[in-house]
């Protein structure tokens, strides 16, 4: 009879198994609690790159715009209320007060402001000149404008500019020769892919001044959220804008539905903090044609005494430079100290800005 030799199948047993898996899911969740850190500073420098990006983009643009104004008024929305350019007191500004600002604006710089034309033959014409007062309007909140229906693609971080016509003849009884239109989509000056886009996944908020984020002394959110908040807007400190040393404030955050920001308390202030990760960067904004800054004065001469009729020559003729007068925002918006006018204002990321303005280049006859 035949030996048969019998193979043993040697294996592991279901608890050499176990121990194996075991094991190897200890040594899964090392890897992973490794490399999470890793992943998430990784994740952390994307965003913070593509939103200082975004955020540069936008500061270019409102450089790009105040960086040769003539004249420039700047204010947060809510300051309107209580001075003599209110008509309602609702921390709003709307298109009847932007009119009356902008009727003082075209007033204080460009009443008597006389141009020359060249003529064939070398002769030449003084007229009474004409230009353009620009509002440019930044938006912190949509619900911040006066509006029954507010225009679709306003949204938070989006900027709008209008314009309205203005002559300096002193015999017209109003400076402003248009009506100011209502904002529509058609004034928004920023992409809108910033917004709409697939990728479009962030906010901008903006405030008058300086400032770096901080973390607040506040508990975390609900979910284990973490905020950040500008160290100015948290103190409450005051801001002295001037002229020379004008900064916006960019703060970048998430802008899905009601986890991008929220109203945090502290030491007795009210402030925004924004959800973690965010970014800020600041724009500093230089005024280089600024006719009342810095002893700088304009080519452009205004009649002393403007009795003559629109384009006609006064005899004896009496000009003075504009830059000789002495140009300075209405007190609705600026106080004085130190011998300097500044804005006295505070970070505010619920309010909207105002940046109103006007071109030299632009004036004709």
């Amino acid at each position: 009879m035949k030996n048969t030799k019998r193979k043993v199948l040697k294996g592991l047993t279901l608890i050499e198994l176990i121990v194996v898996m075991a094991i190897f899911s200890i040594l899964l969740v090392g890897i992973m609690a490794f490399f999470q850190p890793v992943e998430r500073i990784f994740k952390n420098t994307a965003i913070s790159e593509k939103t200082y990006s975004y955020a540069n983009n936008i500061e270019e643009l409102i450089e790009t715009k105040l960086k040769y104004t003539d004249a420039v008024w700047i204010f947060n929305s809510s300051k309107v209320d209580g001075t003599g350019f209110m008509k309602t007191a609702d921390g709003m500004t709307d298109d009847e007060e932007l009119t009356a600002i902008s009727e003082a604006f075209a007033n204080m710089y460009y009443k008597d402001v006389f141009l020359k034309t060249s003529e064939p033959g070398g002769a030449s014409t003084e007229a009474y000149a004409k230009g353009k007062v620009h509002i440019m309007h930044l938006i912190n909140d949509p619900a911040n404008i006066p509006s029954s229906s507010v225009p679709s693609d306003f949204v938070i971080g989006q900027i709008g500019e209008r314009t309205v016509d203005f002559t300096s003849d002193p015999t017209q009884s109003k400076r402003l020769t248009s009506s100011l239109a209502a904002e529509s989509n058609n004034d928004l000056i920023i992409n809108k892919a910033y917004f709409k886009a697939g990728d479009a996944k962030y906010n901008y908020h903006y405030s008058l001044g300086a400032g770096r984020l901080v973390n607040p002394p506040v508990a975390p959110g609900t979910n284990g959220e973490t905020y950040r908040a500008v160290d100015n807007d948290m103190n409450d400190a005051d801001l002295k804008i001037a002229y020379d040393n004008l900064n916006l404030c960019v703060v970048t955050t998430s802008n899905e539905p009601g986890v991008g920001t929220t109203h945090l308390s502290s030491g007795g202030f009210n402030y925004l903090g924004f959800l973690n990760p965010c970014t800020l960067s600041v724009a500093n904004l230089p005024l280089m044609n600024i006719v009342y800054g810095g002893g700088r004065t304009s080519n452009r001469v205004c009649r002393t005494s403007p009795t003559a009729a629109a384009g006609a020559t006064a005899a004896p003729p009496a000009f003075y430079k504009q830059g000789d007068a002495t140009h300075t925002p209405p007190e609705a918006f600026k106080v004085s100290g130190g011998g300097n006018d500044y804005i006295d204002t505070s970070i505010n990321f619920d309010d909207d800005i105002y940046f109103i303005f006007s071109y030299a280049d632009e004036l004709t006859t």
